[in-house]
């Protein structure tokens, strides 16, 4: 096995090939170039190092390096900030609730709606805080790989099988009720959080869950539900 991974640790300091960029700048770079963009663009072409990484080979090593990281050091340090600077206003909205939801402050419900490979719709709710500790999320965020829901996720359903899926999570419980719809059940505090369609402008009646829509060119729907973890006292 490559000890690659392992050596380039020290990659994981930088969030963007910029600032690898500008840890190679000097000083005096910047006072006779007067323009940060051609300091790093001297560096980028190798004069400063040698040994100066491509923005690909920046990027993929820093990737495996981070992927390389022990479980309990990803515990510590959030996937979406070793993914570096993220676009998609999904995945930057899940990077700003991601550490409440390691916490367990926060339970998030992610809906999305989206097409598959065969062109068909699916849909399904995602236990954000339950995904996030079970898996790493770092392809995800850095948009290596795209977020699916799966037959094991709180909800799938597939809208050209027709195959539909009601899963409880660690977190939640599924409850379907003949008036409100489906509804998932917090397991530490028991409140509710009402994601059925005739509860969707007030999900969590007077428990404050918030639903939040969010455009993504990835998605068809995305929604958000955050449920406030109530403590006992």
């Amino acid at each position: 096995m490559s000890k690659q991974p392992a050596t380039d640790q020290w990659l994981l300091q930088f969030l963007t090939y910029e600032d690898y960029l500008d840890s190679l700048v000097t000083a005096h770079d910047l006072l006779y170039l007067r323009s940060r963009e051609a300091a790093r663009t001297i560096a980028e072409l190798g004069y400063r190092n040698p040994n100066t990484l491509s923005r690909e080979q920046f990027e993929q090593r820093r990737r495996a390096a981070a992927l390389f990281q022990t479980p309990a050091l990803l515990e510590q340090r959030d996937c979406s900030v070793l993914a570096g600077p993220i676009s998609d206003p999904l995945l930057v909205a899940l990077a700003d609730r991601e550490r409440a939801n390691r916490r367990g402050d926060l339970a998030t419900i992610i809906f999305i709606r989206l097409v598959d490979r065969a062109g068909h719709q699916v849909s399904g709710y995602v236990d954000f805080a339950h995904r996030i500790a079970s898996e790493s999320w770092l392809r995800i965020f850095s948009g290596a790989k795209k977020l699916w829901p799966r037959c094991t996720d709180l909800g799938y359903f597939n809208w050209h099988t027709r195959v539909t899926k009601t899963n409880s999570s660690p977190n939640f419980t599924a409850i379907t009720e003949p008036r409100e719809g489906l509804m998932y059940e917090h397991t530490g505090d028991h409140k509710l959080v009402r994601v059925g369609a005739r509860s969707s402008t007030s999900p969590g009646g007077r428990q404050h869950t918030v639903r939040t829509s969010v455009s993504s060119p990835q998605f068809l729907q995305a929604v958000l539900y955050d449920h406030p973890v109530r403590r006992r006292s």
